[in-house]
């Protein structure tokens, strides 16, 4: 169920057309638990590889390595990798790795949720008539 949704008109690909936003707080609702699931699992990772480089484990000797497994792990689970920030310092010699949550970032990502951008070149049409046709794509697509 939409729970509000905006029209607007701009030139896009060089003619006027209707832009519609919508949002959808069930859908939101889903997204901002998959993300947190996601966060979570990446953080429980993070808490696994400071661990192997804290004590000094083949393989997790090299800083760059172990920012690579991070993106992969990220890319992976369809996150961006900018969620958490990681850093390596070496007192006394020896390697030590650091991170956290960007919760400012995460936050921006969970606004964005629930939200659908409707461009149409249909901009005599009303609103709920371009939302319902927008709702009734999943025929085309199916």
């Amino acid at each position: 169920m939409i729970e509000y949704s905006f029209i607007t008109k701009g030139e896009y690909w060089g003619k006027e057309r209707a832009v519609v936003v919508t949002h959808n707080p069930a859908t939101a609702r889903k997204q901002y638990f998959a993300l947190d699931s996601k966060v979570e699992d990446i953080r429980q990772e993070l808490l696994s590889m400071r661990s192997r480089v804290r004590d000094k484990m083949p393989h997790w000797r090299d800083p760059e390595a172990i920012k690579e497994r991070y993106l992969r792990l990220c890319e992976h689970l369809h996150v961006s990798s900018d969620l958490h920030e990681i850093e390596f310092s070496q007192p006394g010699g020896k390697l030590s790795m650091s991170f956290r949550k960007n919760v400012l970032r995460v936050e921006r990502k969970r606004a964005m949720f629930g939200k659908n951008i409707i461009i149409t070149d249909n901009a005599d049409w009303t609103t709920s008539e371009i939302v319902e046709a927008s709702l009734d794509r999943w025929q085309v697509e199916d």
